[in-house]
């Protein structure tokens, strides 16, 4: 269930987060050493993880909250005009993701 929260954040544009990170933020935030998948972060992972990291501790500044705050509201403006080709689009990544998830049993 955490990787569907997780992943489903790289069907919006300017969002990425791998599921290694994800973890990783989550287990800081819990206060949990976890040195093995630290070390197990490729490049763009790692990247990623330093990046959410700054952001974190930044946010304790006005102008870096109004300055990801307007970034958010424009990725949701581009999500909310998503016609159905987008939802196309995000339909093959999700399949490619989880081609045999399903509700119904």
């Amino acid at each position: 269930m955490s990787r569907c929260l997780i992943l489903c954040l790289n069907y919006f544009p300017w969002m990425y987060m791998p599921y290694k990170v994800g973890i990783l933020l989550l287990t800081n935030i819990l206060n949990i050493d976890m040195p093995h998948l630290y070390t197990s972060l490729n490049y763009t992972e790692w990247i990623t993880y330093k990046f959410y990291k700054f952001m974190f501790y930044g946010m304790k500044f006005s102008w870096i909250k109004m300055t990801i705050n307007k970034i958010v509201r424009y990725i949701f403006h581009q999500a909310y005009d998503f016609g159905e080709k987008e939802f196309e689009i995000i339909r093959k990544k999700s399949n490619k993701l989880l081609p045999d998830f399903s509700l119904s049993h």
